[in-house]
């Protein structure tokens, strides 16, 4: 097994294993996923032929508690994406192309920010 892989495969496993930490206003916890990625460059490579590329995404969330129904949300997540396209002779603008295959990876670290409200249950 390649070793990045075996890391990547390491890592989703202990990622994947929900842990909270609470405080009376704070709550700190881990997530993570995968994602399913596809860019499409209409204008620039007609004629390629795109699809989609798997990464998974994983990161640690925060929410602070401002009032009994109202909460502040961040999250730091690590995410790869991006997309594999290629042509096999095909022909493109007139040309024929030989046969070929493109990779393109997208690392991101996104901070979002949530304001989150809880609705009150009623109970019946």
């Amino acid at each position: 097994m390649k070793p990045k892989f075996r890391f990547a495969l390491t890592l989703l496993f202990i990622l994947s294993i929900s842990s909270n930490i609470y405080s009376q206003f704070t709550s700190i916890g881990i997530k993570s996923g995968f994602n399913l990625s596809k860019l499409d460059y209409k204008s620039d490579l007609k004629g390629y032929d795109f699809s989609y590329k798997t990464g998974i995404n994983a990161g640690l969330l925060i929410e602070y508690k401002l009032s009994n129904s109202l909460f502040l949300h961040s999250e730091l997540i690590y995410s790869m994406r991006g997309t594999e396209y290629g042509a096999e002779g095909k022909t493109i603008s007139g040309y024929l192309v030989p046969n070929h295959k493109f990779v393109q990876r997208h690392n991101y670290l996104e901070i979002p920010f949530f304001i989150q409200y809880n609705f009150p249950m009623s109970y019946f």
